[in-house]
C-alpha cells in the first residue's frame, strides 16, 4: 500500500508510512493486518462509547484547571469567536472553535497524559460528526444552545470549585451526546438542525 501510494503521489514510501502512522495516532484510520489501514468508521454504539469516555475524562480535565485556577481567558476569546461565527453562520469557523475549546481545557489540566488522551477521542469525533452535517444548513438556535452550554462549562471551572466544575462539564458533555446521538442514529436530511458535538 505505502508504495502504491508512494509511486502515485510521487513521495517516498516512508512518507506514506508515517502519514499513515499520523493518521492512526489521531484516530483517524485504523491499520488491519499485513499492511492495510482502512479509514475510521463509527458506528452509534462507537459514539455512546467515546461520549461516556469523553464526559469523564473532560470532567476531569475541568476538575484540574479549577484546581489550578489556570488563566481562561484564551477560553472567553474562543466564546467570542463562536458568537460571531453564529451571527455570520459560519459552520466551519463555529466547529473549528467548538474543537479548540475542548482541547483547550485538556491542555490547561497540565496533564500530558490526559490531553493526548482526550485529543485521540475528540478529534476523530469531531471530524466524523462534521462530515455528516457537511451540506446541511443548520439553526442558528442550536449553534445559540450550544455557546450558552459552553459558558456554563466556562463559568463552572471559573468558579474555583473543581467538584462543580468536574461535575458542570461532565453533565454538558452528556447534553451534547443527546444531540449528536440523534444525529447518528439518522443520518441528516436536507432538513436537519442538529449536530452539535461540543
Amino acid at each position: 500500500m505505502e508504495g502504491k501510494w508512494g509511486k502515485k503521489l510521487r513521495v517516498a514510501q516512508t512518507s506514506i508510512r508515517e502519514a499513515i502512522n499520523t493518521l492512526t495516532a489521531e484516530g483517524f484510520v485504523e491499520k488491519g493486518s499485513g499492511k492495510t489501514a482502512s479509514v475510521t468508521l463509527l458506528s452509534p454504539q462507537n459514539v455512546a462509547h467515546i461520549y461516556q469516555l469523553r464526559g469523564v475524562m473532560e470532567g476531569l480535565a475541568a476538575r484540574l484547571v479549577a484546581e489550578r485556577q489556570a488563566d481562561l481567558s484564551d477560553l472567553e476569546q474562543l466564546l467570542s469567536d463562536m458568537k460571531s461565527a453564529i451571527e455570520c453562520r459560519n459552520v466551519r469557523a463555529f466547529y473549528q472553535r467548538d474543537l479548540r475549546f475542548h482541547l483547550l481545557i485538556s491542555e490547561k489540566s497540565a496533564n500530558p497524559f490526559l490531553e493526548q488522551a482526550l485529543r485521540r477521542v475528540i478529534v476523530p469525533l469531531f471530524a466524523f460528526v462534521i462530515l455528516r452535517v457537511h451540506g446541511n444548513e443548520e439553526d442558528p438556535e442550536t449553534w445559540t444552545r450550544s455557546l450558552a452550554q459552553h459558558r456554563q462549562m466556562l463559568e463552572a471551572m471559573r468558579s474555583g470549585d473543581p467538584f462543580f466544575a468536574e461535575q458542570q462539564v461532565r453533565n454538558s458533555i452528556y447534553k451534547f451526546f443527546s444531540i449528536t446521538h440523534e444525529l447518528v442514529e439518522c443520518k441528516p436530511s436536507a432538513d436537519s438542525t442538529k449536530s452539535t458535538v461540543g
